[in-house]
């Protein structure tokens, strides 16, 4: 290997090296932590209730249950976050499985999203639904007035005009109070 080729590989290996220590510290720390402590949720749940000011006593034997079932890939961080939410969410004594905001894996994908078409032609189909949708709203709060309409949304009058006009919307029809 060539000087140059050594220095790159150093200057990659030393870019690398935090980044690696931080995964061995996260990955120790979480070994430590349920080779020490018989419930790990129930140690961020006393870590945490003084801050939240809650006398939260613990998990039902149900909420207990859907914490072990999920993966927690963020490691002992995401867990501790996952209690504190549950946490601050509680509403009486015991936190519930409706306090852990854990969904299931495929509750994550958005519904009746097609995978088999690209990704820049379902966008433009999201776009255009909210652009048009979102035009009418202000034009409708406003009466047809542009001007108005333009400034409660932040934007110029002329793009406004533009998309009213993209999506075929008489102004006339909401001057006079006709439905859109």
């Amino acid at each position: 290997m060539n000087e140059l080729g050594e220095q790159e590989t150093r200057i990659r290996f030393y870019l690398f090296l935090p980044f690696f220590i931080i995964f061995l510290f996260e990955s120790f720390q979480f070994y430590y932590l349920l080779r020490t402590c018989s419930n790990p949720p129930h140690h961020f749940l006393l870590k945490h209730r003084a801050k939240v000011g809650k006398r939260v006593e613990g998990f039902t034997p149900a909420a207990l249950a859907k914490l072990a079932t999920y993966d927690f890939p963020g490691n002992v961080r995401e867990l501790e976050n996952k209690v504190h939410h549950a946490l601050v969410m509680a509403q009486g004594e015991y936190i519930r499985p409706e306090d852990i905001a854990i969904g299931p894996p495929s509750a994550t994908r958005a519904p009746g999203i097609d995978l088999s078409r690209r990704f820049r032609d379902l966008k433009k189909e999201v776009v255009e639904a909210f652009e048009e949708e979102y035009t009418r709203e202000i034009l409708k709060a406003h009466r047809g007035n542009l001007a108005a309409a333009a400034r409660q949304a932040g934007m110029d009058r002329k793009n406004l005009w533009s998309l009213a006009k993209k999506y075929n919307i008489d102004l006339k029809r909401f001057r006079t109070g006709e439905p859109s």
